[in-house]
C-alpha cells in the first residue's frame, strides 16, 4: 500500500505517467504527486506514512497516547518518565 505525500490518498498501484519527450515516472494515480510506502498502525488499523518519530503508531494514535498520559500524570511525573525511558531502550 502507498500513500501520496501531496494529496494523502492511499492506493495499491501507482500510475505510470509518460512525458512528451519519452520519460516515464510513477506517481499518485489521483494527483500525480510523489508517494511512499505506507504501514498499518497497530493501534487503529489505519494506513499511514511512517516518520522518524512515529514509534510504530500513526500520528492520531500518538496524539491520543499523549492526551491519555497527560491526563494521568503530572508534568513533573511526565518529565521523570521521559528521562527514565529515554535510556531504557
Amino acid at each position: 500500500m502507498y500513500i501520496c505525500e501531496s494529496c494523502g490518498a492511499d492506493f495499491e498501484e501507482a500510475r505510470t505517467y509518460h512525458e512528451p519527450h519519452g520519460e516515464q515516472y510513477s506517481a499518485c494515480p489521483y494527483c500525480g504527486g510523489s508517494y511512499d510506502d505506507a504501514e498499518v498502525c497497530p493501534g487503529c488499523g489505519q494506513w499511514y506514512l511512517p516518520g522518524a518519530e512515529d514509534n510504530g503508531y500513526c500520528p492520531a494514535c500518538n496524539r491520543d497516547m499523549d492526551r491519555r498520559l497527560e491526563a494521568t500524570f503530572s508534568p513533573g511525573e511526565l518529565a521523570a518518565l521521559r528521562e527514565r525511558f529515554q535510556y531504557a531502550c
